[in-house]
């Protein structure tokens, strides 16, 4: 009788412990906005006021130090890869990569802060532009050898506005030991003097890894930290 009772009282401690134990704060829910204007709405929830703050205080090119982080939060919780009625909004714009989404949903929010046109137009063809002109060349043969020529590494224009900016892609014709680039709308063609000698100097520091690089080296170092560590980025669908 005294054993059962003291499992009883032991039995009776162990819920109340249990009871008094207190809940696991459950997650916020995550409101999944379906225009920028809305972006807008939950971005001014989510953030606190010194970040808020920082993003007045600075220019809008700093935006881009957001990718990460803010960036990476907005393109997995807004489904921006996994589908969602924002995904949806940005697609019928002929915006399909979720990094060109985020980046316009962030250039965007800086602009609306400050008072500014969005220009969500301009922004979604410029994305749609960096897309296109970096798509593979068609194919060509070489003018002397008539060898199909060995497409290589593409070479960006620096402009700041992405609209105008020029894309070549480089190609070799092994037998001629002639280099050519293509460009869109222009096709294939000699390289000019100025851009056989970036070719030259890239080739001179080897290019096997190379994806893409500037069209101009950097006057302060004579070569660019970015000529070897370009991202490729996987093209979005169709």
């Amino acid at each position: 009788m005294k054993k059962a009772l003291f499992f009883l009282a032991v039995l009776f401690t162990a819920l109340s412990v249990r009871a008094e134990e207190p809940k696991a704060k459950s997650k916020p829910e995550i409101t999944v906005p379906g225009n920028l204007d809305e972006c807008f709405v939950e971005l001014q929830k989510k953030l606190d006021k010194p970040t808020l703050e920082k993003m007045k205080k600075g220019p809008e090119q700093d935006m881009v130090l957001y990718h990460h982080g803010l960036g990476t939060w907005i393109r997995n919780n807004w489904g921006l890869w996994s589908g969602s009625k924002l995904r949806d909004w940005f697609t019928s714009r002929g915006v399909r990569h979720p990094d060109d989404m985020s980046s316009i949903i962030l250039r965007s929010f800086w602009r609306h802060l400050h008072g500014k046109p969005l220009e969500v137009e301009k922004q979604a063809k410029a994305h749609r532009r960096y897309w296109a002109v970096r798509k593979m060349p068609p194919a060509w043969k070489c003018p002397k050898s008539k060898e199909p020529i060995a497409v290589k590494y593409g070479l960006r224009g620096t402009k700041e506005d992405a609209l105008t900016a020029r894309y070549l892609r480089v190609g070799y014709c092994k037998q001629e030991k002639e280099f050519y680039v293509y460009e869109p709308g222009k096709g294939w063609h000699k390289p000019e003097k100025s851009v056989l000698k970036r070719i030259k100097q890239l080739e001179k520091k080897g290019t096997h890894r190379l994806v893409e690089a500037p069209l101009q080296e950097s006057s302060t170092t004579g070569r660019t930290t970015k000529d070897r560590k370009e991202i490729k980025r996987t093209p979005p669908p169709e």
